[in-house]
């Protein structure tokens, strides 16, 4: 696996350590489950990768969204305001289905 523009740059940020491929988004102070790490590049004291990708043996590929890379990168997690905005929407609308339709229709007699 070649090291992307986004692990280069968090090489720079964290000299003499390591950057993580990981499988899903997680923020800056978040707990990483060891099975959600893809591997590693090596960082010299300079901030360049210096070693080829080491996998992780234990990695297991999840179903989340697209997988971000590491060293402290914070993704941001707000919601989108439409996605919350057409949710309301289409709650109420279920509410008013039921309390229109099907009540009604449920305690009267047929």
């Amino acid at each position: 696996m070649e090291p992307t523009d986004e692990a280069r740059a968090e090489a720079k940020a964290h000299p003499g350590g390591w950057v993580y491929a990981i499988d899903g988004k997680f923020g800056p102070n978040d707990a990483v489950p060891p099975d959600t790490i893809k591997g590693a590049w090596a960082v010299d004291a300079n901030g360049e990768i210096v070693d080829d990708f080491v996998p992780n043996p234990n990695y297991r590929p999840t179903r989340s969204p697209p997988a971000t890379i590491r060293g402290m990168v914070a993704d941001d997690e707000k919601p989108d305001r439409l996605l919350v905005i057409g949710g309301v929407i289409l709650l109420a609308m279920m509410a008013y289905w039921v309390l229109t339709w099907f009540v009604p229709r449920w305690w009267l007699p047929f």
